[in-house]
């Protein structure tokens, strides 16, 4: 688990659901996941523009719905240029 890109005691706003894990902009600017239990939540309201989905075991999956195509972060981080111009 890579936590060395986050700052204790900074505020980060989740930009996204999955599962256990947030996804939020870390210090390096990348929209990275990160266990839940790295923050305390300040605000739990979630975004209204949300679209969420349940998995099989019932996990949250909850995205913008420009960002909850299957394998939109997968080929953001493999350096495709449709999803950085859509993130």
């Amino acid at each position: 688990m890579v936590l060395w890109s986050l700052t204790l005691g900074h505020d980060y706003e989740v930009l996204g659901l999955e599962s256990d894990d947030y996804r939020v902009l870390d210090d390096t600017r990348e929209p990275y996941l990160f266990p839940a239990d790295c923050f305390v939540v300040v605000e739990a309201r979630e975004p209204e523009f949300w679209v969420c989905s349940l998995g099989d075991e019932g996990e949250r999956y909850c995205y913008p719905i420009e960002w909850s195509a299957p394998g939109f972060f997968e080929d953001y981080f493999d350096g495709e240029s449709d999803p950085h111009q859509i993130f």
